[in-house]
């Protein structure tokens, strides 16, 4: 970062020019096009002069996709996977922001004198359909869209195929609803690429099944010790032979104490001697379980630690992530 610093003119080139340069023993030769700078082109601005002449018709789609979408995966909050587009009188919202110093979202006045409009303020006379996009390039505003938007014009007039990760190509399909319910077209291919590296520490990773395998045994033990026998090393051939005979034992009590007539306060008395006994032979297995089970809910603490997505890009060795994203 120290020697990105000074190519840099803000911290998203910061940490741009210091991941290429990161990776740059790794051979990569993609390109980067920063937001701000597709913002700045012709093409966006036609895109925003569309938008915002015919705002309250892009809001009624785009708010129609968004409850198509959370009634289909039963979303209940208003705001997931983004919030509806507001509409008040004249004024309709736009998927924009611009940056003045902070973000402040974009409003499209609509009527006799469209305008962009910001914090009840003008930003820019939009005029009729052929000079808004000269309007909005000469007024030089430092717009940029927000999630749906940007990967609506993305798809629309930049890429042949555009690549997204888990969760923005389970939100982008209110995208694609969008392109078939505004302009009428199939959006540009997508797909969806994950790769999910642990960190490189050597550290065994503990799944929940094997917790929920753990528990399930010493539940077994603990309730039905007779179907553990298989399982338990015991000290002494002596202590296995009785264990096996109080096991054979349970098995015929269990079904004698299902015959008619049988003395079900006696037999059943006599199983519980029978567990209490089997229980005291296996209780060294029983530690050794439980034992066995808080260390596997310790590991998988730090497992939850050593797996986390969150990690810088730097703690990776840049040829490994290139050899397997081959």
């Amino acid at each position: 970062m120290r020697a990105a610093l000074p190519e840099a003119h803000n911290i998203a080139e910061l940490i741009t020019f210091a991941r290429r340069r990161f990776e740059a023993q790794a051979g990569t030769d993609y390109l980067e096009l920063p937001v701000t700078v597709m913002a700045r082109s012709e093409a966006f601005a036609t895109f925003v002069a569309h938008l915002a002449l015919d705002a309250p018709a892009f809001a009624a789609a785009y708010n129609a996709a968004l409850a198509e979408y959370r009634e289909r995966t039963g979303t209940r909050s208003a705001a997931q996977p983004f919030p509806d587009l507001a509409v008040d009188g004249d004024l309709v919202e736009l998927p924009l922001w611009v940056i003045d110093g902070r973000r402040r979202t974009v409003w499209a006045r609509t009527g006799e004198r469209p305008a962009l409009m910001v914090d009840g303020a003008v930003l820019c006379e939009l005029g009729d359909a052929a000079e808004a996009r000269r309007r909005l390039l000469e007024a030089g505003l430092a717009l940029a869209p927000k999630a749906l938007a940007l990967t609506l014009f993305t798809r629309l007039v930049v890429a042949d195929l555009f690549i997204h990760g888990v969760g923005g190509g389970r939100y982008d399909e209110v995208t694609e609803d969008v392109f078939r319910r505004y302009f009428g077209i199939e959006p540009t291919p997508m797909v969806v690429a994950s790769m999910t590296v642990y960190l490189p520490l050597g550290a065994r990773i503990v799944r929940d099944e094997e917790v929920e395998a753990a528990v399930m045994a010493l539940n077994r033990l603990q309730h039905n010790p007779d179907q553990m026998l298989d399982d338990v090393e015991f000290d002494t051939a002596h202590e296995r032979a009785r264990a096996v005979a109080l096991a054979e034992e349970k098995s015929r009590l269990v079904a004698a104490i299902a015959e008619p007539g049988a003395d079900k306060k006696a037999v059943g008395a006599r199983i519980r001697e029978v567990n209490a006994e089997l229980a005291a032979l296996l209780a060294p297995w029983e530690r050794q379980l439980e034992s066995d089970l808080e260390e596997l809910r310790r590991m998988q603490q730090a497992s939850e630690i050593l797996t986390d997505r969150t990690y810088p890009f730097c703690f990776w060795s840049p040829q490994e992530i290139a050899d397997k994203a081959e």
